[in-house]
């Protein structure tokens, strides 16, 4: 997922990476937006569905722009 999973968490307000373990291995990385939930929610899904649905408009209208004006 990497770029598109890091900007829609950003966008979302959680934090990504971080300090987690897996098993008896503890992990020390460095946090993507530090300040962000830890925890996402079931209102994360439609939040991320309104998000995302945005998106696709603004990409869309920069589609049309660039149609309609030749770049």
């Amino acid at each position: 997922a990497g770029w598109p999973e890091a900007s829609f968490a950003y966008g979302l307000g959680l934090t990504l990476g971080g300090p987690r373990s897996y098993g008896d291995t503890a992990i020390q990385a460095v946090a993507f937006n530090p300040t962000g939930r830890d925890k996402a929610s079931p209102a994360d899904i439609v939040s991320a569905l309104a998000l995302f649905e945005r998106t696709g408009i603004v990409l869309w209208l920069l589609v049309a722009l660039l149609l309609v004006f030749g770049f």
